[in-house]
């Protein structure tokens, strides 16, 4: 938590500069607030979430009423809340770059002459720089919280998975010892696959705009000023496609949650070799 406040606090430039250009309107762009209702909902949701899994866990863990387990309570939802804010954004994004698109298509199919669609034309080139400036920001300021994200649910899954392997056997295994720290992981992976669906999203929705110029394209002259324009736009789209990072260490993608599940499941097959190499009774001591 205090990681996370202080690269908030030193990319208060960045938050100020992203924000200001999230919540304006650029042009014939539809307004992004109109979807405020459609993240509010999201929010309430996710917030309903947080509660039943913190509820699951005081039920079975009474020491959560005690200072510590406020502390940690608080250390979590600013976490979750943290991770919620970043998906919301990366979903704002993902909206401009649809509206962006749908501007394109009316462009295309509402008639007009030559010049005038190809002014168009060159007008969404420059909205799309615009936004893929907001996703280096946004990379800028959560490129290291979605990393501290990832390996703390990397962690809390090996943990739950070793206390499994070591109550493994066991009759004393209870409810008591489980729930909690399944509750814990949940939190974090749940954190984790909102950031990363979204983003996923976000870019998506920007290279679909490469698409929709090849599409458009059939409907122009083969001469024509603006068929040309297209194929400028399409190779800008190119050369700015939106790619969310993690601090440009990977870049973030659907795929990411495949390498988070080879990275445990490579852990998790050692820890149990590992229980088992010391499980196994010393042969030296039996036959003495």
């Amino acid at each position: 938590m205090i990681v996370i406040t202080i690269f908030n606090f030193v990319k208060r430039k960045q938050w100020r500069y992203f924000l200001r250009k999230i919540t304006q309107k650029c042009g014939d762009l539809n307004d992004t607030r109109r979807e405020n209702s459609n993240l509010i909902f999201n929010v309430i949701v996710w917030h309903f979430i947080f509660a039943f899994a913190k509820g699951l866990k005081v039920y079975y863990d009474f020491q959560e009423f005690k200072l510590h387990g406020l502390a940690r309570l608080l250390q979590e939802y600013y976490c979750f809340l943290s991770a919620l804010i970043a998906s919301c954004l990366a979903h704002c994004i993902r909206k401009k770059y649809e509206d962006l698109g749908k501007l394109l298509r009316e462009y295309i199919i509402t008639p007009a002459n030559d010049i005038i669609m190809s002014t168009r034309i060159i007008n969404v080139g420059k909205k799309f720089r615009c936004i893929s400036e907001l996703v280096e920001c946004y990379n800028d300021m959560f490129g290291w919280l979605i990393i501290l994200t990832l390996l703390k649910v990397i962690v809390g899954i090996l943990k739950w998975a070793n206390l499994l392997i070591v109550c493994m056997g066991h009759e004393q295994v209870s409810l008591v010892m489980i729930v909690p720290l399944l509750c814990y992981t949940f939190l974090g992976f749940a954190g984790s696959m909102l950031i990363i669906l979204s983003c996923d999203a976000a870019s998506s929705a920007g290279g679909n705009i490469q698409r929709d110029c090849y599409e458009l394209q059939e409907r122009l002259h083969i001469d024509s000023r603006s068929r040309e324009e297209l194929f400028k736009l399409s190779k800008i789209v190119k050369s700015y496609y939106p790619r969310f990072t993690a601090a440009n260490l990977f870049v973030i993608r659907r795929s990411t949650i495949l390498r988070i599940i080879n990275i445990v499941t490579a852990y998790i097959i050692v820890m149990i070799q590992l229980r088992e190499k010391y499980d196994k009774p010393d042969k030296s001591k039996i036959y003495t």
